[in-house]
């Protein structure tokens, strides 16, 4: 038996996989609580829906990191032995994320490799330390034992893949729409290429027209991340799930903004507590728990809890290994000893010899992490721009009303091209003002704006962006 639990704003779910067949129960409680209080709340919720399913205390159950508080980032290794992944991951984790490393935990997965061998690719996963003691405490008051603790957009993207094997092709956007936030995922051949949660939920005031302007501008920033993207328009399937699935116009609403008819959906082989089939949109707010409990296949699992334990695991073998080293150290110090005693000067040449023997691995060592040191300097003279230039385009780019990008494409060394919607000229030309403004930009040129096809608002853009070369020499004192 396999338990999963997903502490939700307004409710607490759980699931039950047991001999082939799946069911689920859930407890509503006081979304307003705060502190202490929720905390206590959500522990007692979580008691009344595991008694609804039998559960008995003890039990281990896996649960979802909100995706509103887990930093999810794409990186791109070079091809390293698997001992020399881990360095480099916090390298460049502590360059990419807004917090120290001590106060996260980090959990990571390889993706594979990049197009046309340029390295490895990795999702990398953070959290603060914090929020999974929180989460501990939580599965612990309610008198459970915690398992996974698993980024919840993960779990529902891969819930949702092995609903159907149509979305393993096209591009796919699944919203699971919870009570105060919702979490937006584009799926790519059945990958998990992006995510995002937005501060907007069923319950928010202007729900229908908020959320659908940040699915649109989630959509862009999805298909611009990394500037490799090359579609335009609707995404080929629509679908939403979450507590917010079951209110249809919120769904239509959705549907027409993003001009494609959008489907409410969740796991199809659920049953409630009594055995009774769960539909689609009854068992939509439990998508984020099935993805807990199914098999990781294309999606990978973040999982905190996981790699926690195996760093515990190498942690305690290196001081295994030490505890051994040491140990030999004392028996050939103590031989040593008596051959110098019994020989004289040939035992002080043996033991010399021997601690020789000793400090080559050490040396070895030391020059194996210089050698590392220079691939990981190499390597980030390389790729260290891309986020200088994807921050000046951001920083530059108006109000999400006035203007936003469709295309983004950058090769360092050469101009970075830009198309974009903009709701006027003036709000095209202040962005590429705005750009040219930017200490890091040396130049943004707008090369066109025109009406839009069809019967679209606004106008098209597009134009030309040079970053500013840092080999290039500079005049002390001078202004731009």
């Amino acid at each position: 038996m396999t338990v999963a639990i997903d502490f939700g704003k307004g409710s607490v779910k759980v699931l039950v996989h047991k001999g082939g067949t799946y069911r689920a129960a859930s407890a509503d409680l006081d979304s307003a609580l705060t502190g202490e209080a929720r905390q206590a709340a959500l522990s007692e919720a979580a008691r009344t829906a595991a008694a609804a399913l039998g559960l008995k205390p003890g039990t281990t159950v896996h649960t979802a990191v909100p995706r509103a508080l887990a930093i999810v980032k794409s990186l791109t290794l070079p091809d390293v032995p698997e001992p020399e992944v881990e360095p480099l991951l916090r390298f460049q984790a502590a360059k990419v994320l807004p917090f120290p490393l001590a106060e996260l935990s980090l959990a990571w997965a390889n993706l594979g490799q990049e197009p046309h061998g340029s390295g490895q690719r990795y999702s990398l996963g953070a959290v603060h330390q914090d929020t999974l003691g929180e989460l501990r405490a939580l599965i612990e008051g309610a008198g459970f034992k915690a398992g996974r603790l698993e980024v919840s957009s993960q779990a529902a993207a891969r819930a949702i893949v092995a609903e159907s094997e149509d979305l393993t092709t096209g591009e796919v956007l699944l919203l699971d729409v919870g009570h105060t936030t919702t979490d937006v995922m584009l799926i790519e051949e059945g990958k998990l290429r992006f995510s995002r949660s937005a501060t907007v939920g069923a319950s928010s005031e202007g729900a229908q027209e908020r959320l659908g302007q940040e699915v649109v501008r989630s959509l862009v920033a999805a298909r611009t991340e990394g500037g490799a993207s090359e579609r335009v328009g609707p995404p080929d399937r629509l679908l939403v799930s979450g507590g917010g699935s079951r209110a249809s116009a919120l769904v239509d609403s959705i549907g027409a903004l993003v001009r494609t008819k959008a489907e409410a959906v969740g796991p199809r082989d659920l049953s409630d507590s009594g055995g009774a089939p769960l539909a689609p949109a009854s068992a939509g707010p439990y998508l984020v728990v099935r993805g807990l409990l199914g098999e990781a296949g294309a999606i990978p699992r973040l999982d905190f809890a996981g790699r926690a334990r195996a760093q515990q695991v190498q942690r305690g073998r290196n001081r295994n290994l030490a505890a051994l080293i040491g140990g030999i150290a004392l028996l050939v110090l103590g031989i040593g000893g008596i051959q110098l005693y019994l020989d004289g000067l040939e035992a002080e040449v043996l033991a010399l010899e021997s601690e020789r023997a000793l400090l080559e691995p050490s040396v070895k060592r030391a020059k194996s992490v210089r050698t590392e040191l220079r691939r990981i300097t190499d390597w980030d003279a390389r790729k260290g721009r891309e986020l200088e230039a994807l921050h000046a385009v951001s920083q530059a780019l108006p109000d999400q009303d006035r203007a936003y990008l469709t295309q983004l494409r950058w090769t360092d060394g050469q101009a970075i091209r830009i198309v974009g919607r903009a709701k006027d000229g003036a709000a095209a030309e202040s962005f590429f003002s705005d750009l040219e403004a930017d200490p890091r930009v040396s130049s943004a040129r707008v090369e066109q704006i025109r009406a839009p096809r069809g019967k679209a608002l606004g106008v098209e853009f597009s134009g030309s962006v040079r970053l500013v070369d840092p080999q290039a020499p500079t005049n002390e004192g001078s202004v731009k």
